[in-house]
């Protein structure tokens, strides 16, 4: 599996929880939640954007290779 999808899977599951807390109306758990949620999410992103650099890097170096 791959490691963005791992975050973003994570993120989903820590929004629920933190929708958990919200209707336990603990305000901890629900700040704490939706922070390691939202981490999860850019780190997911961060994640996707650093493969695909890597393949326009790929990329870019066949075409110099091929001319």
């Amino acid at each position: 599996m791959k490691t963005e999808r791992i975050f973003q899977i994570l993120a989903v599951i820590l929004v629920c929880i933190a929708a958990y807390f919200l209707y336990m109306e603990n305000k901890d758990g629900v700040f704490v939640s939706v922070v390691l949620a939202a981490c999860s999410f850019f780190m997911s992103v961060r994640f996707q954007s650093k493969a695909r650099l890597r393949q326009n890097a790929a990329e870019s170096s066949e075409e110099v290779l091929n001319k």
